[in-house]
C-alpha cells in the first residue's frame, strides 16, 4: 500500500515527539551525568522508587527495536539502537511516573479522540498530507475512512506498519494535553512586563576601561599548588558528575596489503574476457560488482569526453570499440573495470586542446601598449616556429606558458562549446584533426600557441563499470590482529612500554577525561567505542589494566587505562580529577590579581586616565545607546557582571575595579534616556511568557524527575 509506504518516510516524527519531550529523563541523568548508584549490577535504574531491573529495560527495548523495525521497514543498525534504549526508558518513564501524573490531573485520552486523530476533523499531522485533496487543498475525510475500511486487505507487514504507528498516538496526546495544563499555570506580573520593556528601551551612555585577562601570557603565568587548592575549595561544589577515565591506547589501522591490492587487480583482470562477453551487462555487473546503491561511482554512464573517468579520458578513445574492456584502473579505494558499450550524438561539441600562452607584459609602463604587443607577439610568433622545427610543445609550455596548465604541458583538457573565449573556441573548432595550428590566436588574454589533441566532436560515450573495494584480506587482517595481541600479552606497562619502544611505526595515543557516557575517543567514533569505555568504567579494570584487542570496522585498538574517577553521580570530585579543567579558571584569579596590582599602583582618576596609565594593553571606549537587554560589551565581550552594575548606577556614578568574565572593568556611567511609557505591556508580557513556555517542558521534567528521585545508569551496561 503506497500510503503505508508515506506513513513510514512521516513516522520518525510520531516515533521522536515523546522522545523529544521527555529527552531530560535520560540526557539529563545518564548521557551528560553518568550514574553509579546501585549495589545490584542487575539494575538499571529508579522510577519514583521503584527499582527497574536491566531484564525489564531489556524487553522494552526489543520491544521498541521491533516496532522500529516494522513503521520504518528497516534494518537495526547500533545507531537506533542506541535511539530505541533511549525510547525504552521513556515509556518506562511513562508507565511508572507519567500515568501517576496523568491521572492525578484527570487526563485521559477516549478512543473517540483517537478515532479523531486518525480519520476525523483533527487528523494528525503525518496523515494530515497523505489524505489531502488535491483540488481543495483540504484534508479529505473519505480517504482516510477508506484507507482504514482496505486495511485488513493489506498485506500483513503494512497492516503491522499501521497499527504499530497507532500505538504512538495515545502516549503522545497525553504529553500534548499534561503540558498544555501546565503551560496555563504561566502566569507575568505587570511588573514583569515594564521590566522587559525598560530593559529593550532605556538607553545608557557610559565611558569604561577594560583590561583583557588574554593581554597577558598564560606562559607567564605560574600557578602555584596552593593557588589551584584555593580556588578548588572555593568552587568544589561545582565539580560533581565527573566521572572519567583517561587512556593510552594503540590504534592498528586495517588495511590492505599490497599484496591484496595486486590479487584484487587479477581478480579484475581475469574477468575482462567474461565481462566483454556478456550478453546481460547489467547481471554481469551487479554479480560482480561492490557499488551500491549510495556510491558515487555508476555502474552505467553515458558521458562526454571530458567527462570520462581520467585513467580513460587518458586513452585514445578512437581504439575502444564495442565491448572492449579497459582496466583494471585503481581510482581511491576502489579497483574499477571498464566496458565501452558504444557512442552516441551529443547536441554541443566537445573538444581538447593545448596552449602556451604569452601574456603582453602591462608592467612596463616605459613602453608603448603597441610596442608590448608587438613584443609579446614575437615571443610568441618564435615559439611556435621552434615547435613547427620539431621542438616538444609540453617542454615549451613548463619554460614559457604564463598560466596553469605550463605545470601539465599546456594541457587545458577537453571542453564544450562556449567554455572557452571567442577567438579561441573559432580557432579551435575550425581544425577538423588533431594538428599544431599554423597560426597564432589572439585573444583578451594574450597571445595562444595552440595545438588540437581531439578535434570537435560530439560523442557520447557509454559505458559500464564494475567496481570492488580494496579491502584487507582474512590473512592481513588475521595478522595485524597478532601485532595487536602482542601488547595485550604484555605482563605489567613497563613491558608494554618496552614492547613500544621496539616499534618504530607505532604511535601511543592519549584521551584523557573521557566520560562514563563517551560515544568516541578523540576522533575515533562507532558502536564498539562504547566497549572500549565500558571495559575503563568496569569494576575489574584497575590503573595499569591493559585491555583486550577491540575490533572497530577499520582498525583494531589495545587501550592501557591510565586513571580512573569512578565516582557516585552526586559525589564531589577530587582536585586531581579535575585539575586540568580548573587550571584556567584559577590562572584566571591569578591574572586579575597581577592586573589589579598594577591598577592599585596608580593614580586615581576618570576610566580614561586609568586607561591611558596602565598603557596599551588596557582598552578604552564610550558606549551609546546601549541596552541592557544586551549582555556584552565592545571590546569586553560577554560581560554580566558589567550589566549588573550598570543597573544599579545613575548618571554621574562610577564603579571601582571590578572582575568579570574576560578581564578588570571600570565603569561612569553617564547618561540615562528612558524610554516614553506605552499604554499597553502586553507584547512584552507575550515575550516573557514565551520565553518561559519554552522551557516549561523540560523544567516540568526535570522537578518531576527530582521530586521522584527517578535516574537511570543505562550508560553503565550499553
Amino acid at each position: 500500500m503506497s500510503i503505508v509506504n508515506k506513513i513510514r518516510n512521516r513516522a520518525g516524527i510520531a516515533v521522536g515527539v515523546v522522545a523529544v519531550a521527555m529527552g531530560l529523563f535520560i540526557v539529563g541523568s545518564d548521557l551528560i551525568s553518568p550514574s553509579n548508584l546501585f549495589s545490584s549490577e542487575q539494575m538499571i535504574g529508579v522510577l519514583d522508587g521503584t527499582d527497574i531491573s536491566r531484564n525489564r529495560f531489556a524487553e522494552e527495548v526489543e520491544k521498541f527495536k521491533a516496532e522500529m523495525k516494522v513503521i520504518n521497514n528497516v534494518d537495526i543498525t547500533e545507531r537506533e539502537a542506541v535511539f530505541a534504549r533511549g525510547r525504552a526508558w521513556e515509556r518506562l518513564v511513562q508507565e511508572e511516573i507519567m500515568t501517576k501524573e496523568y491521572e492525578k490531573l484527570g487526563i485521559e485520552v477516549t478512543q473517540d479522540e483517537l478515532v479523531d486523530m486518525v480519520q476525523g476533523n483533527n487528523i494528525v499531522p503525518e496523515l494530515a498530507p497523505i489524505f489531502t485533496n488535491k483540488a481543495t487543498g483540504k484534508v479529505d475525510r473519505n480517504k482516510a475512512i477508506e484507507f482504514i475500511q482496505n486495511l485488513q486487505k493489506a498485506a500483513p507487514e503494512d497492516r503491522m506498519s499501521f497499527l504499530a504507528f497507532e500505538q504512538t498516538l495515545k502516549p503522545r496526546r497525553l504529553l500534548e494535553k499534561y503540558t498544555n495544563v501546565l503551560r496555563l499555570t504561566t502566569f507575568v506580573t505587570n511588573a514583569e512586563a515594564r521590566r522587559r520593556f525598560e530593559e529593550q528601551n532605556n538607553k545608557y551612555t557610559y565611558n569604561y576601561m577594560f583590561v583583557n585577562f588574554a593581554t597577558i601570557s598564560d606562559s607567564v603565568v605560574k600557578v602555584s599548588d596552593s593557588e589551584l587548592q584555593a580556588f578548588y575549595d572555593k568552587n568544589k561544589y561545582q565539580y560533581t558528575n565527573r566521572a572519567s577515565v583517561s587512556l593510552d591506547y594503540l590504534v592498528f589501522d586495517v588495511k590492505p596489503s599490497a599484496l591484496d591490492s595486486n590479487d584484487l587487480k587479477k581478480e579484475l583482470a581475469n574477468l575482462s574476457t567474461a565481462f566483454s562477453k556478456a550478453e546481460n551487462d547489467s547481471f554481469f555487473v551487479n554479480q560482480n560488482s561492490d557499488i551500491n546503491a549510495d556510491s558515487k561511482i555508476k555502474k552505467f554512464v553515458v558521458s562526454r569526453p571530458q567527462e570520462l573517468p581520467e585513467s580513460i579520458r587518458m586513452m585514445n578513445t578512437d581504439s575502444l570499440k564495442v565491448g572492449s574492456v579497459v582496466g583494471p584502473f585503481a581510482d581511491g579505494d576502489n579497483m574499477l573495470l571498464y566496458k565501452f558499450l558504444g557512442k552516441k550524438q551529443d547536441s554541443v561539441y566537445s573538444m581538447r586542446a593545448r596552449h602556451i600562452l604569452v601574456k603582453v607584459d602591462d608592467s612596463d609602463t616605459t613602453k608603448s601598449k603597441d610596442i608590448r604587443k608587438a613584443e609579446a607577439r614575437k615571443k610568441a610568433q618564435d615559439i611556435l616556429d621552434r615547435i613547427k622545427k620539431g621542438e616538444s610543445f609540453a617542454s615549451l609550455a613548463s619554460m614559457y606558458g604564463t598560466d596553469g596548465t605550463r605545470n601539465v604541458g599546456g594541457d587545458l583538457g577537453w571542453f564544450s562549446e562556449k567554455a572557452m573565449v571567442a577567438p579561441f573556441e573559432k580557432a579551435v573548432m575550425s581544425a577538423s584533426s588533431r594538428q599544431l595550428l599554423p597560426n597564432l590566436v589572439e585573444t583578451d588574454f594574450g597571445f595562444h600557441v595552440v595545438e588540437v589533441t581531439e578535434p570537435k566532436q560530439k560523442t557520447l560515450f557509454s559505458y559500464a563499470c564494475i567496481s570492488r573495494k580494496f579491502m584487507a584480506s582474512d590473512a592481513t587482517r588475521d595478522g595485524i590482529y597478532q601485532r595487536a595481541g602482542r601488547f595485550v600479552n604484555a605482563e605489567n606497562t613497563k613491558a608494554f612500554t618496552d614492547m613500544l619502544n621496539k616499534e618504530k611505526d607505532m604511535l601511543l595515543l592519549q584521551a584523557n577525561t573521557v566520560k562514563r557516557s563517551a560515544a568516541n575517543i578523540n576522533n575515533i567514533y562507532g558502536p564498539s567505542v562504547r566497549q572500549i569505555v565500558l571495559w575503563a568504567f568496569s569494576e575489574d579494570t584497575k590503573i595499569g589494566s591493559i585491555s583486550d584487542v577491540f575490533e572497530l570496522e577499520d582498525k583494531y585498538i589495545v587501550a592501557l587505562l591510565r586513571e580512573k574517577y569512578d565516582l557516585e553521580e552526586n559525589e564531589i570530585a577530587p582536585l586531581a580529577c579535575v585539575k586540568e579543567e580548573i587550571l584556567p579558571e584559577a590562572r584566571k584569579e591569578v591574572k586579575a590579581k597581577m592586573i589589579m596590582d598594577k591598577l592599585n599602583k596608580l593614580p586615581k582618576g576618570t576610566a580614561q586616565a586609568m586607561a591611558q596609565a596602565y598603557g596599551k594593553d588596557a582598552f578604552y571606549n564610550t558606549a551609546d545607546a546601549f541596552a541592557y537587554a544586551t549582555y556584552t560589551i565592545v571590546g569586553a565581550g560577554f560581560s554580566p557582571r558589567a550589566i549588573g552594575k550598570m543597573a544599579a548606577m545613575k548618571p554621574g556614578d562610577k564603579t571601582g575595579f571590578f572582575v568579570d568574565e574576560n578581564g578588570i572593568c571600570m565603569i561612569e556611567l553617564t547618561k540615562v534616556d528612558k524610554a516614553a511609557e506605552v499604554a499597553d505591556y502586553n507584547q512584552f508580557k507575550l515575550q516573557v511568557q514565551q520565553d518561559r513556555t519554552t522551557t516549561l517542558g523540560t523544567d516540568i521534567f526535570r522537578a518531576l524527575q527530582h521530586i521522584t528521585n527517578s535516574t537511570n545508569n543505562i550508560d553503565k551496561f550499553y
